[in-house]
């Protein structure tokens, strides 16, 4: 039995795939990739999606990771060649506005018993 790839959050893993897509085991469910090392790795259909965008070969190295940005927050997956910048500015970003919603929403609730 192979052993299985398990990201952990905002860990950067290279991979390189044995071939070029994976195998999905029942509808809805995370396809499954075997890399060249023989372990495998269960990936959500949209990260599948992105390594397809990549135009990603069999044996072509690159790196995936599952960014949790914080507590609570949703997984962002992203997937980039070596040489390439980590991809997580847009991901600070986001969490960034995300951070100051949750603190105007929290002055508005203050100010609501204020009055």
């Amino acid at each position: 039995m192979s052993t299985i790839l398990r990201f952990r959050p905002n860990v950067p893993v290279q991979v390189s795939l044995a071939y070029s897509t994976g195998r999905r085991k029942e509808l809805g469910r995370p396809l499954l990739f075997t890399l060249t090392d023989g372990r495998v790795m269960f990936l959500p259909v949209t990260v599948a999606d992105l390594i397809e965008h990549r135009n990603i070969q069999p044996r072509q190295p690159f790196f995936i990771c599952r960014f949790k940005p914080r507590r609570g927050a949703l997984d962002h997956w992203r997937v980039w060649l070596p040489g390439e910048p980590v991809p997580i500015a847009d991901i600070v970003d986001s969490e960034l506005r995300a951070l100051e919603q949750d603190c105007v929403l929290a002055s508005l609730k203050e100010l609501d018993h204020a009055w």
